[in-house]
């Protein structure tokens, strides 16, 4: 036993020394490496469009290829597009399209997105995560919160929830018309 511990100290020792890892495995632990002066920047990621109008389509597809018996194209044209949702609500509730994508925390504004993200999960077939990025890079979670908040105002407040449905009735209209 103990000649199996004064050999294990042995190697444990060898490989402490930094000389003996440059020696083996050519590394020199006290050498820091030489950055390059002229280093080659890779190029800048392509930016992701969110507000395409043309992802529905791409959409739909998407979903006739996965299940190509239980959905059609012509249903997945009877849902708006979040883009559309966007206009209904700014026209609605007097608000930019800007302030919707923006970091504002003031009620009025936080109320017309969480309005638009209500209606956006209501009306399309977008998952919270893809209705977070597509108003301003925002976590699922944010949808999540916007959604159960707008649903328990629509249950406390009538005349909220009037203004909810007439905006609902005109994004319908719109998609009705094509």
């Amino acid at each position: 036993m103990l000649e199996a511990q004064r050999h294990a100290r042995e190697i444990r020792n060898k490989f402490r020394n930094p000389e003996f890892a440059r020696v083996d495995h050519g590394i020199n632990l006290k050498h820091r490496p030489i950055k390059h002066l002229f280093v080659v920047p890779p190029p800048p990621p392509e930016p992701f469009d969110f507000h395409n109008d043309g992802h529905v389509e791409s959409f739909g597809a998407l979903i006739e290829f996965v299940y190509p018996d239980q959905t059609t194209s012509e249903e997945i044209d009877r849902y708006p597009s979040m883009d559309l949702i966007v206009r209904v609500v700014c026209a609605m509730t007097g608000r930019r399209r800007l302030d919707l994508f923006s970091q504002c925390r003031n009620l009025p504004i936080a109320r017309a997105r969480q309005t638009a993200m209500y209606l956006a999960r209501e009306m399309t077939l977008q998952s919270h995560p893809s209705i977070g990025r597509f108003f301003g890079k925002r976590d699922h979670t944010t949808s999540i919160h916007s959604y159960r908040k707008i649903k328990t105002i629509i249950d406390a407040d009538p005349e909220f929830a009037k203004n909810v449905a007439s905006m609902r009735d005109m994004i319908s209209s719109c998609v009705a018309r094509g």
